[in-house]
């Protein structure tokens, strides 16, 4: 499925309306969590669960949250490692 129709298609009757800016991110966030599924670095539940989170976020149109958890894992934020030990000190865990 193509990730940008499901986004606009997930986008009608939310409460936050996402800029385009929003979009890229989103887009950007949605494949690194594909690729570290693919890779066996991130768990079925815990993928399901990032892109969720988002979801959500969109539903109850917190726009501020929504842009700390897209910008903090798009700029080098805490995905897991193949050791099981977040990156980045802790920052920007889900």
């Amino acid at each position: 499925m193509d990730l940008e129709k499901a986004l606009k298609e997930a986008e009608t009757g939310y409460s936050l309306k996402l800029t385009s800016t929003d979009e890229a991110e989103m887009l950007a966030y949605i494949s690194t969590v594909l690729e570290l599924h693919a890779k066996g670095e991130l768990l079925h539940e815990s993928a399901i669960d990032r892109v969720m989170t988002l979801c959500v976020l969109i539903n109850k149109g917190n726009r501020q949250e929504l842009s700390r958890t897209l910008r903090g894992f798009n700029n080098g934020g805490n995905w897991p490692s193949t050791t099981g030990n977040p990156s980045g000190g802790g920052r920007g865990n889900l």
